[in-house]
């Protein structure tokens, strides 16, 4: 396997600032994320990037990551739902996954139609193709981000960790 990074995370509902609103805050959480991208890069020599493209944190890796692209000749590889997914995005958020649509590597469909257990066949996906994982979280307390560390610690993967919850 390459050396690849994947990152999940919390949407904008689950950050503990409002999300885009809470400029200060906002711009420390996307600096952490940038030299986690980047950390990655350097000391794991990641040079293959998945993201679950879903609004908050994921957009926001996309973008991090078409950052480097051109410095660490990187890859990008965005992980969808499936044909039939609902995303609700936001208007800014439809034109931004169009971009990194349009930009992608490499895309993968998870499933050809959604199913309740899309989000763990996200996450299995995504974990077992990577070798670290990036984890965006509003401290370990939710169900979502307890199964991602636990599964990718059971897979043996390199796990990093931004707890947005220092940040209030």
């Amino acid at each position: 396997m390459g050396r690849v990074c994947c990152c999940t995370g919390i949407p904008p509902k689950e950050f503990p600032f409002k999300y885009g609103k809470d400029k200060e805050k906002h711009l420390a959480y996307l600096k952490q994320l940038k030299e986690k991208i980047e950390f990655a890069i350097k000391k794991y020599g990641a040079r293959h990037f998945i993201s679950g493209l879903d609004s908050g944190t994921d957009l926001d890796f996309a973008a991090k990551v078409d950052l480097f692209k051109d410095t660490y000749k990187i890859t990008s590889e965005y992980a969808i739902a499936s044909y039939d997914y609902d995303y609700q995005m936001s208007r800014e958020d439809v034109l931004r996954f169009g971009i990194f649509l349009k930009n992608a590597d490499k895309l993968h469909f998870v499933s050809d139609t959604y199913t309740e257990e899309y989000f763990i066949d996200l996450y299995r996906y995504m974990i077992d193709s990577s070798n670290t994982v990036i984890v965006v979280a509003n401290g370990i307390n939710n169900s979502k981000t307890q199964f991602i560390i636990e599964y990718a610690k059971s897979q043996g993967k390199r796990i990093e960790i931004i707890d947005l919850s220092s940040l209030n």
